[in-house]
């Protein structure tokens, strides 16, 4: 039986993680996290009781067991700057694909830690940024480097296999804290991230450090959250797949990268500023239409780069309150979002 082309579920309690299942037999199964103030927080999926907010949900890569971003009750031997007594809270974790055991976690105490979750012992642990590490992800198909970015503003790599020192592969202006990071799923070397209270992100090259090489626009107020999809079908291209972008105008935008990035426009034909009486897409909240958005202000979003191509997206769906967090399928046939205590998928 086909499925409409949106799907809702009204949980009995605020939304903010996300996640669908890796398994070919289930892939439209779904945990979801809650977003409570207090020690009364849930998974929808295990029914469990949490004393903290979940900053993060997601499968393991190659079944349906799922893990929960949380604090361990006890680390000796932390480098954390925290007290011994008081660790502090973690802010996201990435699990890798071709090493099932091995999870990463970022800490505001500035710390990443490496753990082996068949054994729940920390493998080693180091100092990944200046201030508060906010996310990180590995790089596909690799079990030794992953990347973070942080309050200090910057985008780093590290290698599990040479701990002596980390790459700094990007640098945002005026050092704004950069707040989430995601890699494609079709190729290893393109990523994004976007700024804290930044209303675009930034698509950067691996292989050229330093700058971004596109920024994707559309957004008119803080993005939330941001997640690479499908690669798309067409052989022989070197895009990166489609990727999908949240925040607080309550939209959820879609942008095509399936194709090779398009050349930048010249800094002298670049607009400095856009309309900033453009509304949001027409479109009914939660109605709905994966559908061309209109062209929104840029207000919050800091210079951009004169070399960065401006990418506009092809599809945008509106909520009825601020979109926290969103996630693909496996497949990336279909992307979901939550939005207060409402969960939608839409078919791409």
């Amino acid at each position: 039986m086909a499925l409409p082309p949106l799907l809702q579920y009204d949980a009995p309690c605020a939304l903010y993680g996300i996640a669908f299942s890796h398994s070919p037999r289930h892939p439209h199964r779904t945990v979801l996290s809650s977003a409570i103030t207090g020690p009364s927080n849930r998974l929808l999926v295990v029914d469990l009781a949490s004393n903290l907010p979940s900053t993060q949900s997601a499968y393991t890569p190659q079944s349906d067991f799922q893990q929960l971003a949380q604090a361990p009750l006890a680390f000796p031997a932390t480098k954390s700057k925290s007290p011994a007594t008081s660790l502090p809270p973690i802010t996201s974790f990435s699990w890798n694909a071709t090493s099932p055991n091995s999870i990463v976690t970022c800490s505001i105490d500035t710390t990443a830690t490496l753990w082996d979750i068949n054994t729940s012992q920390a493998l080693t642990q180091l100092i990944a940024h200046d201030r508060a590490v906010y996310d990180l992800s590995w790089l596909p198909d690799s079990s030794d480097i992953f990347v973070s970015v942080g309050a200090d503003g910057s985008l780093r790599a590290f290698d599990l296999r040479t701990l002596e020192h980390s790459t700094i592969l990007y640098e945002s202006s005026g050092e704004t804290p950069l707040a989430r990071i995601a890699f494609s799923n079709r190729e290893q070397h393109m990523l994004a991230c976007f700024g804290m209270d930044e209303s675009k992100a930034l698509i950067l090259d691996m292989r050229s450090p330093g700058h971004p090489v596109a920024e994707l626009l559309g957004h008119q107020a803080p993005l939330g959250a941001i997640s690479w999809g499908s690669g798309g079908d067409v052989p022989g291209t070197s895009g990166g797949g489609w990727i999908a972008t949240c925040g607080d105008d309550s939209q959820l935008l879609l942008y095509d990268l399936t194709s090779p990035l398009p050349e930048a426009r010249p800094a002298s034909t670049r607009p400095s500023t856009r309309p900033s009486t453009t509304s949001r897409s027409g479109i009914s909240p939660n109605s709905y239409a994966l559908s061309p958005p209109s062209t929104p202000s840029q207000a919050r979003s800091s210079p951009s780069p004169a070399h960065a191509a401006e990418i506009m997206p092809v599809k945008g769906w509106t909520a009825d309150a601020e979109i926290n967090n969103l996630a693909f399928t496996n497949s990336g046939e279909w992307v979901g979002c939550v939005s207060g205590q409402r969960m939608s998928v839409l078919k791409v």
